[in-house]
């Protein structure tokens, strides 16, 4: 029954004469089905309740244009408005939209029944590769399709459609691309003040750009991190041990961070923040990296500190499978690191101390 009621959205809001009151919403910014004074409805909710919020879904639906009706248009607005799509973050709901955007420019007009057809996955297929000099971007929009023609069917609108088990362009795994110390060491120097930080924090600690980014300052336990991601709706648990050289990169943040607030007069809640003392935003962040990079000529992607972060951990001397967890990779991908980088330093070193003791 919960799944039920999935993206729909409360509001709690206090009354001159003190009265809580309560607004629900169908979906953020959709149309208000219900409003109760006092304490909010907990599951399971009423039946009356139930029946406002479908026929707020419902009145949703039925605006969609007559001619719309039965076509991809029609359906990317009804998946707009569904739970399904609703449940998602701003940030994945703000990555879909530029698919759907795209979907809508070449399959608007089309009717729903003809992806029934098996001659239309030639069209899907060759649109897909249309986008194949962006790889990653192609299969999201690929995967974005797939989602919205599978709405379609759960919604009774098409028994089947053609677009399922279409190979994707991206496949490279690169696990075993790094930036390595002196790459990592000048990406430091080319980072700006306060930008460096969060930057570096990538390469001590393997984390995601929106976790970095979206962790509270109360995950720092001096020889560790520890807090409850964004990600599975609050469910990943991250540790994160915290070397002497990440611990340096912390206290400076830390530092930072505080006198923004003193000056602010307003706390920051995240770990990190920006030059107006307030949080990064994920897309922020990456701009504030491109611009490091693009002054090292180093080219490699933000997503490559994660393996810096596998070979600091190295460095460190972690174990491969303490590494793998903490970093979620697979002990393998750990390994190879090591093999490629690690194991390569000392078998350099010792081949030229032998040398040294030859001559």
């Amino acid at each position: 029954m919960a799944d039920h009621f999935k993206g729909m959205h409360r509001v709690q809001s206090t009354l001159n004469d003190g009265t809580l009151r309560v607004r629900y919403y169908a979906w953020r910014r959709g149309p208000c089905f219900w409003t109760n004074d006092g304490a909010p409805l907990k599951p399971p909710y009423p039946s009356k309740f139930k029946s406002a919020f479908d026929a707020a879904k419902s009145a949703a639906n039925a605006s969609i244009r007559t001619e719309d009706r039965g076509r991809i248009k029609g359906v990317i607005e009804a998946y707009k408005s569904d739970h399904s799509y609703l449940k998602n973050k701003a940030i994945t709901r703000r990555e879909y939209d530029r698919s759907l955007a795209k979907i809508e420019e070449k399959f608007g007009r089309a009717k729903i029944g003809a992806f029934k057809d098996p001659r239309m996955r030639r069209e899907v297929k060759k649109w897909h590769q249309s986008f194949a000099v962006t790889p990653r971007q192609a299969d999201m929009h690929l995967g974005v399709l797939v989602k919205l023609l599978n709405f379609a069917k759960d919604e009774g609108d098409i028994s089947g459609h053609c677009a399922e088990d279409i190979d994707r362009i991206h496949t490279a795994n690169r696990a075993s691309i790094i930036w390595e110390p002196d790459e990592f060491a000048l990406l430091g120097q080319h980072c700006m003040v306060p930008s460096i930080w969060p930057i570096l924090t990538a390469g001590y600690s393997g984390l995601r750009r929106t976790d970095i980014v979206t962790m509270p300052k109360t995950a720092d336990k001096g020889d560790h991190l520890n807090w409850w991601t964004s990600k599975s709706n609050g469910m990943n648990e991250v540790v994160v041990p915290i070397v002497s050289e990440f611990r340096q990169i912390l206290d400076q943040a830390n530092e930072y961070r505080e006198c923004k607030e003193e000056k602010r007069g307003a706390e920051c809640m995240t770990l990190f923040c920006n030059s107006l003392g307030r949080a990064y935003s994920p897309d922020g962040l990456s701009t504030e990296f491109q611009k490091a990079r693009s002054a090292t000529g180093v080219d490699k992607r933000f997503h490559d500190l994660k393996g810096t972060a596998v070979h600091n951990f190295v460095q460190a001397g972690f174990k491969d499978d303490e590494i793998a967890e903490i970093v979620g990779w697979s002990t393998n991908d750990v390994k190879q690191i090591r093999r490629r980088y690690a194991d390569r330093k000392v078998i350099v070193l010792s081949a030229i101390s032998r040398l040294e003791r030859n001559r």
